[in-house]
């Protein structure tokens, strides 16, 4: 299997990293950026939960299963990369078809991910003709091994977990009565939430959350609660061993998927971007308030508009709309981060690689946020749209945004950016109007606790 990082193609490596200070270019596109980020904050003002993003599903039904397969594993491969906690280490990878083989691609700000992929694929690659016991075996080695590098984070989680569960304890009302079976139901939840937190070995911590067996009852308690209330500590109770139980979950996963194809795996390479680093947004903040957002939103044609506009979102919370739009825009601490999907998703297109079998999916340790979201949206290249959470983070960065000095690339930034703008536009007018009531961001997670949202899928979320 090869192992060496790009490095060996220095010319697509170094098109992708982020140079220290912005050029003139970039400055010169800071009047794009503005009417780009005035909005946004705006819309993150407002609401910055958007809602579960649409997903694209396989066309043809005889090949759904296999692609979806392939999806989810690649997926899986990257929330094993992703060893902290938060956005420093999320992860993305995609596969490339070679004629030697596939080339597996991972996008990350640490080479401990990059060492970990390898490692992985090693082991998928040897299981293709594996016995039983060689594939439960090959399982337990890989979480274990993932479950090793991300000990800071399952440690993390099981805190998380242990204060949802005091918090429950203190509060034992319901928003109803309950009949005598549900409230055997609900302690002995509790009880085995009890016992898995006094677990201090953190691989068998996380394969107890993998074979937890009273999901069904937590959804009746989340019922019971308000099942629209996903920050209660009975979702936090969900959300954590849900996380916890990813990985076992998501390496049993991969072992089943390197089972059914085989070919994914054998004789694979791997390559490592790395993600630039954080960096100020050049966007000019000098005399920006709210008023001047919007005129700058609407057209010329409507700009007599604007105080009505004002107007609405000055009485739309209880706190000041435009207080908090001026707070948040000119907050000189504020830095820009490019999300990784969206940075694998350009070193493919502008590379013109072929995916594997021809599936132009991007998998990632986390859903999408809004910004990546509506960026494959509206990419020419045709990618898959992502599972997203669909959250407004401001401090989200086009990922050409070093590579504008480019004809080609500045049109294609230009063309993608004035569709988004054009989208969280309508989505602002559409919030005004129908004076939609500000949400909790959702859970960033692959844990399901968002699907506990829409009522039609409590039956199905198991």
């Amino acid at each position: 299997m090869s192992s060496s990082p790009s490095h060996d193609d220095a010319d697509n490596l170094s098109a992708f990293s982020a140079p220290t200070a912005y050029t003139a270019t970039e400055r010169a596109n800071a009047k794009l950026l503005n009417r780009f980020y005035e909005p946004l904050h705006l819309l993150a003002v407002l609401n910055a939960d958007r809602g579960p993003g649409e997903v694209d599903l396989p066309s043809a039904p005889q090949s759904r299963e296999f692609r979806l397969t392939l999806r989810r594993s690649l997926d899986d491969l990257a929330w094993l990369c992703d060893h902290r906690h938060g956005g420093e280490t999320v992860s993305a990878v995609a596969v490339q078809d070679l004629p030697e083989g596939p080339k597996f691609w991972l996008v990350s700000k640490h080479e401990a991910s990059f060492e970990h992929l390898k490692w992985v694929l090693r082991e998928l690659s040897a299981v293709g003709h594996s016995n039983d016991e060689e594939v439960k075996l090959a399982t337990r080695r890989i979480a274990e091994q993932s479950i090793t590098l991300s000990k800071d984070k399952v440690r993390r989680y099981k805190k998380a977990l242990k204060l949802a569960l005091a918090k429950v304890k203190e509060n034992q009302t319901t928003s109803g009565p309950m009949r005598a079976e549900q409230f055997v139901d609900r302690e002995y939840c509790l009880h085995e939430v009890e016992a898995i937190t006094s677990i201090t070995d953190l691989l068998e911590l996380c394969q107890a959350c993998k074979n937890f067996n009273c999901w069904r009852t937590l959804i009746e308690v989340l019922r019971w609660n308000n099942l629209q209330e996903t920050r209660s500590p009975w979702a936090s109770i969900w959300h954590f061993v849900g996380r916890l139980g990813c990985w076992f979950a998501k390496c049993e996963n991969l072992v089943l998927t390197a089972q059914q194809l085989p070919r994914l795996f054998e004789n694979a390479g791997c390559e490592f971007l790395v993600l630039p680093t954080e960096r100020n947004i050049p966007v000019n903040k000098s005399n920006v308030n709210l008023e001047s957002a919007l005129k700058r939103m609407l057209p010329v044609n409507q700009q007599s508009g604007v105080p009505k506009l004002y107007e609405q979102l000055t009485d739309m919370r209880l706190f000041s709309i435009p207080d908090a739009f001026s707070e948040n825009f000119t907050n000189d601490r504020l830095m820009g981060r490019v999300h990784a999907e969206v940075f694998l998703l350009e070193h493919f297109y502008f590379n013109e690689f072929r995916p594997w079998v021809r599936e132009k999916y991007i998998g990632c340790s986390k859903p999408s946020c809004y910004c990546c979201s509506l960026y494959f949206r509206f990419h020419p290249g045709n990618f898959v749209l992502r599972p997203a959470h669909n959250n407004v983070y401001v401090g989200w960065i086009p990922p050409l945004m070093t590579r504008l000095d480019e004809p080609r690339e500045r049109k294609h930034n230009l063309d993608i950016m004035n569709q988004i703008n054009a989208y969280i536009r309508r989505d602002i007018r559409e919030e005004i109007e129908m004076r939609m009531p500000r949400r909790g961001k959702g859970a960033d997670s692959t844990s399901g606790i968002d699907t506990l949202l829409i009522p039609s899928a409590v039956a199905t979320v198991i």
